[in-house]
C-alpha cells in the first residue's frame, strides 16, 4: 500500500521575540478549537533562534503529512491579528511511498499577509503538465485542409 506525505520546512522571522511567543501560542489555541476541516495537528511551530534584535519561528510538517490549508489559514490568522503586511511564502513536496508515475511533485505559495490571500499557489505536477501542453501546441504544425 502506497503512503502519500506532504512535507516543508520554512522560518519567519520577526523583528520582536514577543511575536514568535505568540505564534508558538495561536497554534497550540488553534490545535484546541475544534474545525474538523482543518488538521492544526499536521504541523508544528517552534521558535528556531532569538537574540535581542529578533526571533524566529520554524514551521514544519508533523510526521511527513501537512495540511497545507492549515498552514495557510495559520498565518493568515496570525498576520490579521497582528497586522502584519507585505508577502511571505513557503514550499512544499508531495511524495509516495512507492514508484507510482504523477504521485510526486510539489508547490510553492506566496500569501499576501494583510488581508491573508493568496496570491500565487503553483504546483509542479500543474507546471509541467502545462508545459508541455504548450510545448506540444508549438511542435505540433497546422493541419491544413
Amino acid at each position: 500500500m502506497s503512503k502519500y506525505t506532504i512535507k516543508f520546512s520554512c522560518t519567519f522571522d520577526f523583528i520582536d521575540e514577543w511575536y514568535a511567543y505568540e505564534a508558538v501560542k495561536l497554534h497550540k489555541y488553534l490545535r484546541e478549537v475544534d474545525d474538523p476541516s482543518l488538521d492544526m495537528f499536521s504541523f508544528d511551530v517552534s521558535i528556531l533562534e532569538r537574540d535581542d534584535l529578533s526571533a524566529v519561528i520554524w514551521l514544519r510538517d508533523s510526521a511527513g503529512q501537512a495540511d497545507i490549508g492549515a498552514v495557510i489559514h495559520f498565518m493568515h490568522r496570525f498576520c490579521f491579528d497582528f497586522e502584519f503586511k507585505g508577502a511571505w511564502g513557503f514550499q512544499y513536496s508531495r511524495v509516495c511511498s512507492t514508484g507510482r508515475a504523477d504521485e510526486y511533485g510539489g508547490g510553492a505559495i506566496l500569501f499576501e499577509m494583510k488581508s491573508g490571500r493568496v496570491i500565487a499557489w503553483n504546483s509542479t505536477q500543474g507546471w509541467l503538465q502545462n508545459a508541455i501542453q504548450e510545448q506540444t501546441a508549438i511542435s505540433t504544425p497546422a493541419a491544413f485542409y
